[in-house]
Formats: structure tokens, sequence, C-alpha cells
């Protein structure tokens, strides 16, 4: 089940960074490799930093799913903009496990609470961070909603749970992911940000 939430969190990822580069008239190369950054480029950095080989390299498949979606949303871009609200929740079980997954990484590392809570933001949040970067844009991650932070503190909670409790790690691991994702969820359905100051 937990690779399941993980593909269909790729998936979400990539068509979001496809839609993306169809705003901005990429064409299909283009679009592809925007979809491909956004759905496996936080992974993939956060692999690289800990000198390890990524696991999009070790396991080709994930690169062809999020290539083959990210074109398929690029032909058929005005049927998923239909259905964009499915995409938006699969997003967010997808941010749920990479935040977990990348918060294992760190903590299975040795590192300490900061470096589990970079790594799980790493993965959950720096694809879409790249894609703004690509097409030009500030990052969606430091303007629109919670999504960084929510990487951030969800990771070092984990981390904190993982190492200083005897609680079951299965068991942490699954209460993590839902509630990352109910969390997730409620910010998207009422529009709830950080607060801002305009100058």
């Amino acid at each position: 089940m937990f690779q399941v939430i993980y593909i269909l969190g790729v998936m979400a990822s990539s068509i979001s960074g496809a839609l993306k580069g169809g705003k901005h008239n990429l064409d299909v190369f283009g679009v592809a490799v925007i979809g491909l950054t956004t759905g496996l480029g936080g992974g993939v950095l956060r692999d690289v930093i800990m000198n390890q080989v990524p696991f999009a390299v070790k396991n080709e498949w994930i690169v062809y799913v999020s290539l083959g979606v990210s074109v398929l949303a690029f032909y058929f871009s005005d049927k998923v903009i239909y259905y964009y609200k499915v995409v938006k929740t699969l997003d967010a079980a997808g941010l749920a496990v990479f935040v977990v997954i990348g918060a294992d990484k760190g903590i299975d590392s040795g590192l300490g609470i900061l470096g589990i809570a970079i790594m799980a933001t790493l993965t959950g949040a720096v694809g879409g961070l790249l894609r703004d970067i690509f097409v030009r844009e500030v990052p969606y991650i430091f303007k629109e909603d919670v999504y960084a932070s929510l990487c951030m503190v969800s990771g070092a909670t984990y981390g904190i749970l993982v190492l200083y409790t005897n609680i079951d790690r299965i068991l942490l691991k699954n209460i993590a992911v839902i509630t990352i994702f109910t969390i997730r969820v409620v910010t998207i359905k009422y529009n709830i940000h950080l607060s801002k100051k305009i100058l």
C-alpha cells in the first residue's frame, strides 16, 4: 500500500509539472522534463546529497511512469484539468509518503532532527520548487499555502518520535502518513496560508 501511494504521488506531482509546462507553452519535450523534475527531483537531490545512488536511477520503471503520465497530461490536458481536484488529492497522499520516506532516509543515516527534517522537506517539496524555477515563477511553496513548512514540521516530529520513543515504527509511519495527508487536504479545501506581510 505504501508503494502504491508513492507511485500515485509521483504521478500526481508529474502531472502538476506537466500542466505548469503546458501553461508556459513548452513543447512535449519541455513538458516531459518539467514533469519528471517535479515528480522525482526532490528524491534524486536528497540521495545525491546523502552520497547515494538515487532511487530513480536504480529503479528506472518509476522514471518511465513519470515520463508517461507527463506526456499523457500534455496531450490530454483539457481532461486532466477537469479532474484536477483528484490530482491534488493524490498529490497530498504522495506528499505524505514522500515526507516519511525522506525522514526515514535521514534516520537510517544517523542524522539529527534538523537533518531528518531537511531530508523530509527535500523529498516532499523540492520537485515543485525546481518546477517553478524552470518556468521563472516565484516558487509555489514560498507563497501559496502550507507545503514546505508542513514537510519540515512533520519530518522533525516523526524523527523525534522514532528516535526518542518506543512506539512501533510501522505504526508511526502509518500515523504520520494519515496525519500529513489530512492536514494537506484541509489546507487545500479551506485555502489556509501562512501569514504574509505586504510592504
